[in-house]
């Protein structure tokens, strides 16, 4: 019985290492505000211009290499890419308002084995929304103050 137990052993032990050692990434953004201020979540609509920094953040890379693919593009039309870009962290400044998506691919390789993030059909973008700047003023002025208009 002790030996059926440790061929099991024996046998299961590198699937339970190597699914500990599979890599991933996750993807994080930093946004610096008209202000200045850095935010990490731009969801909820900020100003134009609003800088970007985008990383990968690659975890349990082991011995894989790695292919990065970021894209970059306004809600709802996804085959215009405003940026296409292939490195493990990227800088964008977005200028116009709307809704974007930002969305990282990774590939990673060791001999035939290829790993991909996200798995297909699992894609998660990272939400950016840039609102309508508007301009407001009094149509009207008042220079001394009381409220009526001279």
């Amino acid at each position: 019985m002790k030996d059926i137990i440790s061929l099991i052993i024996v046998f299961l032990f590198p699937f339970i290492v190597n699914a500990q050692d599979i890599p991933s990434v996750s993807p994080s953004a930093i946004y610096v505000t008209v202000e200045g201020e850095e935010i990490e979540d731009a969801s909820d609509g900020q100003s134009a211009p609003l800088q970007a920094h985008f990383a990968a953040n690659p975890t349990q890379l082991g011995d894989y290499s790695v292919r990065y693919e970021w894209k970059v593009w306004k809600e709802n039309a996804q085959e215009e890419l405003l940026l296409h870009r292939f490195d493990e962290e990227i800088d964008y400044t977005f200028t116009s308002s709307g809704s974007f998506r930002v969305q990282l691919y990774a590939t990673f390789i060791l001999g035939n084995d290829t790993i991909l993030w996200p798995a297909e059909g699992e894609e998660n973008p990272i939400m950016v929304t840039i609102s309508e700047s508007s301009l407001e003023f009094p149509n009207a002025i008042s220079p001394n103050g009381d409220g009526i208009n001279d």
